[in-house]
């Protein structure tokens, strides 16, 4: 663990962009290019006055395999644009391990935040038939090894989610489970693993 003064120095600023996506990914549904791109800049910055040469190829290393990752992700629609600039802020402020734990608590608060948005707009039914489709497709494309089994699903405005919340909420988590070890997830998954 880091000194408290190199964890303000790195943590605090990438709360408050954090925060700010979030803000506008749930007011206007986006996560905004003029704060994501200071941000790496910022974050490559910081990361490298806290742990030197380092810090900044731990940054660097992470910018380059999660915007590799984007490239990846993107044209299948499962993330988009903003979001991943914003996982490309996380690894320039705190590298790729950090990257991975916040990650995965994402993934987590995202499941959360998506049932309760759509049970809250009436979209949970619809969800459910959704999500059976595709897994049924995917059974079926494994079954018989053709594209057309693969499924299309048309685009869905209520299935939108303002993901800047759910990496938030991993930040929160990581940083939470490191310092008070509190929730203990991380360290049983890798007992388990």
């Amino acid at each position: 663990l880091l000194p408290w003064w190199k964890q303000v120095l790195v943590g605090l600023p990438l709360f408050v962009i954090l925060l700010t996506a979030s803000w506008t990914d749930l007011r206007a549904r986006k996560i905004y290019n003029n704060l994501t791109y200071p941000s790496m800049i910022l974050g490559l910055c910081l990361h490298t006055i806290a742990l030197g040469f380092d810090g900044f190829l731990s940054g660097l290393i992470a910018l380059g395999v999660t915007f590799e990752l984007g490239l990846l992700l993107l044209p299948l629609g499962w993330i988009s644009g903003g979001d991943f600039k914003l996982m490309m802020v996380i690894g320039a402020f705190l590298g790729g391990l950090a990257l991975q734990e916040i990650v995965v608590y994402s993934i987590l608060a995202g499941g959360a935040l998506g049932l309760v948005m759509s049970a809250w707009n009436g979209y949970l039914f619809e969800l459910m038939k959704r999500m059976f489709f595709l897994v049924r497709g995917f059974f079926l494309f494994l079954l018989h090894r053709h594209r057309d089994a693969l499924p299309v699903l048309a685009p869905d405005a209520r299935s939108r989610l303002p993901y800047a919340i759910a990496l938030l909420s991993g930040f929160i988590l990581t940083y939470s489970e490191h310092t008070y070890q509190i929730p203990p997830l991380l360290r049983m998954l890798s007992e388990i693993f």
